[in-house]
């Protein structure tokens, strides 16, 4: 099974700011969005990536691997098939935000 791999580009992280409408209050809370909607805890570094610096503790929203085995189900997808839509979203998103997408 291929399964998502993170490019470290932050996409996603900086979108928080838009998607707050749709996720639990709580989450928000754990986000705080700065002024550019970019999710508090992310951090760019010197060769131009991006991390997480509460990775380790980060809400299950942001952890691919648990919303594959705990939500494919719900979209009517197997765990393959949510991968590839993952990927899929995040070609998009990078696309979208002019991020070398090879």
């Amino acid at each position: 099974m291929t399964t998502f791999q993170c490019q470290r580009c932050g996409t996603c992280c900086k979108q928080v700011g838009h998607l707050i409408q749709w996720i639990p209050l709580m989450l928000a809370a754990i986000f705080k969005p700065d002024a550019s909607g970019a999710c508090q805890h992310l951090r760019k570094l010197e060769d131009g990536t991006y991390e997480c610096v509460i990775y380790e503790k980060r809400p299950k929203i942001c952890r691919v691997e648990w919303v594959v085995k705990n939500r494919a189900r719900s979209f009517g997808l197997d765990e393959q098939s949510m991968y590839d839509l993952s990927a899929h979203a995040c070609k998009l998103l990078r696309e979208e935000n002019d991020h070398d997408t090879v």
